[in-house]
């Protein structure tokens, strides 16, 4: 494997991810270095998920070096610059900001939660200090196999498999409907993974292939730390035959299974400290029916 992807949980602040997105272009500043330096360095990449950060590096670079590269004080000046090119950055909203703004509304029954607070000096200090620490971030290749692992892991325990809020909402003209699940359960996420699948090769086979469309509809799946929802794109009419589900169960089961596997042992860790195992993932997925993909798809 080529690169190691290194995992920072970085909990939302005030219902935004701005914090940690500012803290992520602050780490990789790279101005103050030489040429060399910087292209010892230039390959690396930040992107800061709504509830965790993580960080692309090329295994030729010392891990632990760059640890201490993240976890080193702010300078000032650089958070002042930075905090301008990320106000360019999003100035534009795409589809999941918008998405999310949705679901956050459905959730708490408003959207002024959702204007943009850009955190202060000292709050960008603070949340730095606070979650940049070598003795809570996870290391793992890119076939995501863990390779170092300092967050701690919780038992299932006996937690349900529920529908949060579903409701129809309009997304750019487009009406989709969205699913919220809590993200209580590693099977919330392995549900809504699954029927993400389920619906884009669907659609590529029915609309791309059977009548050449080439647009065809795609949905979105968000992670939102306390919660997991996807969008469905309502402006073609569906139905899903049970022989097809078990075509797609096989396949993903037979193919996209371990990475996933894999992937989704990061993001449980990183979100509810849970541990699936692919035979876990696996029995999951082989027990889903036509009666569950109805409740999200309809």
């Amino acid at each position: 494997m080529s690169n190691l992807f290194i995992y920072i949980k970085t909990p939302p602040v005030w219902y935004s991810n701005i914090c940690a997105h500012l803290v992520e272009h602050c780490v990789l500043y790279r101005g103050n270095l030489s040429a060399k330096d910087f292209y010892d360095v230039c390959d690396i990449k930040g992107e800061s998920y709504f509830g965790y950060t993580r960080y692309d590096i090329h295994k030729s670079i010392n891990p632990q070096k760059f640890i201490q590269m993240l976890c080193k004080p702010l300078d000032k000046k650089v958070f002042a610059k930075e905090m301008l090119a990320l106000k360019q950055e999003t100035a534009e909203e795409i589809f999941p900001d918008i998405l999310r703004k949705k679901v956050e509304n459905m959730l708490y029954g408003t959207s002024s939660k959702w204007t943009v607070l850009y955190p202060t000096w000292a709050e960008v200090i603070a949340y730095h200090t606070t979650y940049y620490k070598k003795n809570i971030l996870l290391i793992c290749d890119s076939g995501y196999t863990i390779l170092e692992n300092n967050l701690a892991i919780s038992s299932a325990g006996k937690r349900s498999l529920t529908v949060k809020k579903q409701d129809i909402v309009s997304i750019n003209g487009e009406k989709n409907k969205v699913t919220i699940l809590p993200y209580t359960h590693r099977k919330s996420h392995v549900l809504l993974y699954f029927i993400e699948f389920l619906y884009d090769t669907y659609m590529e086979y029915t609309q791309r292939h059977m009548k050449w469309i080439y647009d065809s509809p795609a949905s979105c799946m968000l992670e939102l730390a306390e919660y997991v929802c996807i969008a469905i794109p309502q402006r073609v009419k569906y139905q899903i035959s049970s022989a097809f589900l078990e075509e797609a169960k096989k396949h993903f089961c037979s193919v996209s299974l371990h990475e996933y596997a894999r992937k989704i042992e990061v993001i449980n860790l990183l979100y509810i400290w849970q541990l699936p195992s692919d035979k876990d993932v696996k029995a999951f997925i082989q027990s889903i029916d036509s009666a569950m993909v109805k409740k999200v798809l309809g």
